[in-house]
């Protein structure tokens, strides 16, 4: 199961997207506008992300949010791109 969130992770379009929600939940339309990809290709990759519990889902009116599913995730995330920024100093 690690190895499968550390994939999904390492593909750059789902990690934009993954690091687009840190701090925000978005629907489709908003994440695509964001990321620059064709909106079926978010979708897909959104249902990847659910899928591995890194992405969760809540729909409010005719929308689905997603958003980070846990701190965990996020931790990861975050401590990846601190490492990023710790070794360009």
């Amino acid at each position: 199961d690690l190895a499968s969130i550390y994939s999904a992770l390492g593909d750059a379009s789902r990690l934009c997207i993954v690091t687009y929600l840190l701090d925000k939940e978005a629907n489709v339309s908003q994440i695509t506008k964001s990321v620059s990809l064709s909106q079926p290709l978010v979708s897909h990759h959104l249902r990847l992300l659910k899928d591995l519990r890194i992405l969760k889902s809540m729909k409010k009116g005719q929308c689905v949010y997603y958003s980070i599913n846990d701190d965990h995730i996020k931790q990861i995330v975050e401590l990846g791109l601190a490492h990023i920024a710790h070794g360009s100093n």
